[in-house]
């Protein structure tokens, strides 16, 4: 890619925090099918947290780009045409906005839920 330095790893969980630390960007490899419609990767929470931008084999996994995740396809990778600077640094600001939304959609279900068992 231009040169740039592309690693690919496989960590333990111990070892997560470090590998994301150094990362930019993660893939996720996942088809367009509508198991990975409603999904919601633990991985891709993970990369947003992380401030890694995700590659994505498909935008269709959960409601992450309805919310407004921003992402990098698969045929950005393969053109070497990933974000970089200032898009780049946008686009995990706005993943971290949509993580919050998400975090406040499940702290508003899980109150809802504990209502309905009282």
């Amino acid at each position: 890619m231009d040169g740039k330095r592309i690693s690919v790893y496989a960590a333990r969980p111990a070892e997560v925090r470090s590998v994301y630390s150094k990362s930019n960007y993660g893939i996720l490899c996942r088809e367009a099918h509508i198991i990975n419609k409603v999904a919601c990767p633990t991985k891709l929470i993970e990369y947003l947290s992380f401030a890694v931008l995700p590659i994505m084999g498909t935008p269709q996994v959960g409601d992450f780009t309805d919310m407004g995740m921003c992402y990098a396809t698969m045929e950005q990778f393969s053109a070497s045409h990933l974000p970089t600077g200032i898009e780049y640094s946008e686009m995990v600001a706005n993943n971290f906005i949509v993580l919050q939304r998400l975090a406040e959609l499940a702290n508003s279900g899980r109150k809802q839920l504990l209502a309905q068992l009282r």
